[in-house]
Order: structure tokens, then C-alpha cells, then sequence
């Protein structure tokens, strides 16, 4: 009963956490970002820092050359945040991931589909400039 009646409390979300982790990640260690990061995402963010949270994670893990567990984390943007401010910006770290990994026709439909869906202007440059560039490489792989 008396471990019952102990209230824990609440966890709150630390903007020094959030801070720590985005300072450890400028400064290129990325192992520790990701504990961070890992621990924000446990103190109940709010909202419009949650697809932050992923894509600081999803950023981390490729910098770790953990491809599948960034590209976890960015398709989690896109399928649970769509009005997120990371959207297009996780839709272009897929078309990178998938293009270093080879599947550049994944690649270009991910980046395609990113254009589909109106991306800021600031955006569309580097998607189409993307977008040429795989297309080249995959003219210059079939010659």
C-alpha cells in the first residue's frame, strides 16, 4: 500500500536537455546527441518539438553511418508529423539514404513525392537539384 500511495512525479520536458543535445550535435558528437535526444523524447515534448526530437535523432544516426535507424526516424516525420517543419527536410535525408544505399529509383520517387506535396520554396531547389543528380548517376551507371 505504501508504494501505491508514493506519487511519482511528473516528468517534464528540459529545454537544457533539448539545448545540450542540439549543441553536442553542432559540435560533431553525435553518440552523445542521440542519448539525449533518446531521454527528451521520454519527457513528454510538446508538439511542435516532437518531429524536431525524431529528426535530431534521424540526423544522429546517420552521421553514425546507422542508416536504417536514421531512416526510421525520418520516416516517422513523415508519417506522423505532416505539418511538422522537418517533413521535407526528411523526405530529402531518405533520397539521400536511399541513393548512398543504391536504390536510387526509391530515391527519386521519395523526392518526387516531396514535390508532389508542395514544399516550401526554399525547398524545391535542392529537391530538384536531387533529383537531377541521381538521375544523372543513374545515366552514367547504365552506359
Amino acid at each position: 500500500i505504501r508504494r501505491l500511495s508514493v506519487v511519482k512525479p511528473p516528468i517534464i520536458f528540459s529545454t537544457a536537455d533539448y539545448n545540450s543535445a542540439m549543441r553536442a550535435f553542432s559540435q560533431g558528437n553525435y553518440s552523445k546527441s542521440l542519448k539525449i535526444f533518446n531521454k527528451l523524447g521520454k519527457q513528454n515534448p510538446p508538439m511542435f518539438l516532437q518531429d524536431n526530437i525524431h529528426f535530431g535523432m534521424g540526423s544522429s544516426y546517420y552521421r553514425m553511418k546507422k542508416y536504417s535507424s536514421a531512416r526510421t526516424h525520418f520516416q516517422k516525420i513523415i508519417d506522423d508529423y505532416p505539418m511538422g517543419d522537418k517533413r521535407f527536410n526528411s523526405y530529402v535525408m531518405l533520397g539521400i539514404i536511399d541513393n548512398m544505399q543504391g536504390e536510387k529509383s526509391r530515391a527519386l520517387y521519395l523526392l518526387n513525392e516531396a514535390l508532389d506535396k508542395n514544399p516550401p520554396e526554399r525547398m524545391k531547389p535542392l529537391i530538384n537539384h536531387l533529383i537531377s543528380s541521381i538521375g544523372k548517376e543513374s545515366t552514367h551507371a547504365s552506359n
